[in-house]
């Protein structure tokens, strides 16, 4: 058994030993050199695991988006259309899939001027209808038509390189004798969100120039791109 002098007495004793044997002192022990590296060892291998658990999930993102299906979304027509219920504005965009990888669950939203976005007013909407009918309120037909339709198209899957035609209904300016007396403009705002194949979620929002003009005795309608309000892409 390895032996220590004490400090009181000056006499050996063992190393182990809390109160020498000679004197009777309590013995002050320090910390034990192997459980103090035990424990720093302990505590860096802790962090490495951290570390590595964080990188890991940063190259996991990383990789997510550089999957990324590029998406053009361009409104080409705008037409009304008689209905028995009254007028129905419709609009028509083209969404091109320009990249190399397959897009899925691309929605579209219009915006004309200082309208709300036609599918979050139909979201609101259709949550008040059901609210109604939570009540046992009676709907009328329009609203039981509401309460079915959705503006917001719904694409769950373009090809890479390959290109569709959809329609957003309702979606009007915001005056309601827009191109009646002529050469008339309205800013038209497309909100785009799509996923690539790993579920990450890429949106734009672009502005547009709403044109109106007449000829040939009717009404035309033409959409001028202009620029990109926000996106993530």
């Amino acid at each position: 058994m390895p032996l220590v002098k004490c400090r009181d007495c000056g006499k050996e004793i063992g190393k182990s030993a809390r109160q020498c044997i000679f004197c009777g002192a309590i013995l002050k022990r320090g910390l034990d050199l192997h459980l103090v590296v035990g424990i720093l060892l302990w505590v860096i291998a802790l962090m490495g695991f951290l570390s590595a658990i964080r990188s890991d999930n940063r190259v996991e993102k990383m990789f997510k988006s550089n999957i990324k299906p590029l998406i053009q979304d361009r409104p080409f027509d705008f037409e009304i259309v008689q209905a028995i219920e009254g007028p129905s504005w419709l609009t028509k965009l083209e969404v091109i899939n320009y990249s190399g990888f397959d897009a899925f669950n691309i929605t579209a939203d219009l915006k004309y001027g200082t309208n709300d976005w036609i599918a979050e007013w139909f979201m609101a909407n259709k949550i008040g209808l059901e609210k109604k009918v939570a009540r046992n309120e009676p709907l009328t037909d329009w609203e039981k038509k509401d309460l079915i339709n959705y503006a917001q198209p719904i694409i769950k899957k373009l090809e890479a390189g390959h290109e569709v035609t959809t329609r957003v209904w309702w979606g009007a300016p915001s005056r309601r004798n827009f191109c009646e007396t002529g050469r008339e403009q309205e800013t038209v705002f497309v909100k785009t969100k799509w996923e690539n194949e790993k579920g990450h979620t890429f949106y734009r929002i672009r502005e547009y120039t709403l044109l109106c003009t007449f000829a040939d005795g009717g009404r035309h309608y033409s959409f001028i791109p202009g620029n990109i309000v926000s996106s993530e892409e």
